[in-house]
């Protein structure tokens, strides 16, 4: 059976003496006519970056699945290579590297990617591609996150 399904996503920072904050996702299951609510996880704290950039991943993907991107694969590594988001849409192949920050400076970010690390990307892009026999072409792009404010920025950027 298929089911439309509408994503939410909520950040919820009035709980202070909880925690810092929850992040939401709101499945809405329009033919069974109610609401369901899942917690995720809390927010990362600044000290972990890993926590926080998985954070941004997420946020980034769910984003990407309701713009109608196909999620092909996430954290996708080997030797001399990393890939945060594998996605498809259409007949183009579209890579991206997730940057997350606590502070506000989505400048900084897109700063922070290197040309050593695009080639990285590419990369790991073509021997996904190999190792799935897809022919599509590929391109790169850099989600970037901001979790300052209330409510979570994004930013979609082409790199290549």
């Amino acid at each position: 059976m298929w089911w439309n399904v509408s994503w939410f996503i909520i950040i919820h920072k009035n709980i202070k003496n909880f925690c810092r904050g929850f992040l939401f996702l709101h499945i809405m299951m329009k033919n069974l006519g109610r609401i369901m609510r899942i917690k995720l996880f809390n927010l990362p704290d600044a000290k972990d970056p890993y926590a926080l950039g998985k954070l941004g991943e997420r946020l980034v993907a769910l984003l990407l699945t309701k713009q109608g991107f196909l999620l092909l694969g996430s954290n996708f590594r080997g030797v001399g290579y990393e890939v945060d988001l594998i996605t498809q849409k259409d007949k183009l192949i579209v890579v991206f590297e997730i940057k997350t920050t606590l502070s506000g400076n989505m400048d900084y970010l897109y700063e922070s990617i290197r040309p050593a690390q695009v080639r990285r990307l590419t990369k790991g892009a073509q021997i996904f591609c190999q190792q799935h026999q897809i022919n599509y072409p590929i391109s790169i792009y850099a989600g970037l996150v901001d979790l300052s404010g209330n409510e979570p920025k994004i930013e979609i950027l082409e790199i290549l």
